[in-house]
């Protein structure tokens, strides 16, 4: 039991008591959870989108492949990053 700074245990009647998050839940609720998995599959498969026009990009040739390129490249590298940082606790 953690009390609020100034308040005392002498059983007053506006002393409020904040309970700390236990270590198992690590203050997430069930529904942050599910969104968390959500947002980190949507995230993969964004990943895996990027990286096939990346290699469809690759084999069609021409000027704009090298911008396109870059695009879906930065596209790939952030939503791997966001799909860690959601899928891992």
């Amino acid at each position: 039991r953690i009390l609020a700074e100034g308040d005392d245990d002498l059983g007053s009647s506006h002393s409020s008591e904040v309970t700390a998050p236990s270590p198992e839940t690590d203050g997430e609720t069930t529904f942050e959870e599910v969104l968390d998995v959500v947002m980190g599959i949507a995230f993969l498969i964004t990943a895996i989108f990027a990286a096939k026009r990346m290699t469809w990009t690759r084999q069609q040739g021409g000027a704009e492949t090298t911008v396109v390129t870059a695009f879906y490249s930065l596209i790939l590298v952030t939503s791997v990053l966001r799909a860690v940082w959601f899928l891992i606790p």
